[in-house]
């Protein structure tokens, strides 16, 4: 059975930035986790939205693709210490985190504060599948703009 998840990017400082696709290129690959939130329950073949921080809005939908986490060896020896684990995944759709990114209210998103400071958060099918055609959505009008 396919779990479907939350995860988000950034910090509570820091924001994805509009071309995250090509400067936080690590994303288009792998989510980063503090050593606090080891990620458990997180399968091959889940599914995940992506979340910037900051209100960037929601900006990819991936699959997952890692067994279990793996000991992140990428960034610098400061990312590795700040964020120990991984989790490698597919991207599905992936948008800018610009003013086509759905936000919080255009997904009707019911507990904002379930979101804050957690790397990811599970979801059900069903919110999962409306963040999902948001993306979907966005990443078509920001091609016909």
């Amino acid at each position: 059975m396919r779990n479907y998840w939350v995860f988000n990017i950034g910090t509570g400082t820091e924001a994805p930035p509009e071309d995250w696709i090509g400067v936080w290129r690590h994303h288009t690959q792998e989510m980063w986790f503090p050593g606090n939130r080891r990620p458990s329950g997180v399968r091959p073949g889940d599914r995940a939205v992506i979340n910037g921080s900051l209100r960037r809005g929601f900006i990819a939908v991936v699959e997952v693709a890692s067994e279990a986490p793996e000991v992140n060896e990428g960034g610098s020896e400061a990312d590795r210490q700040r964020w120990p684990w991984k989790l490698r995944y597919r991207v599905l759709v992936a948008i800018r985190a610009d003013l086509h990114a759905p936000s919080l209210e255009d997904v009707e998103w019911e507990n904002p504060l379930r979101l804050r400071r957690q790397s990811h958060v599970q979801t059900d099918e069903a919110t999962y599948t409306r963040v999902a055609t948001a993306i979907v959505g966005a990443a078509a009008r920001a091609v016909l703009t």
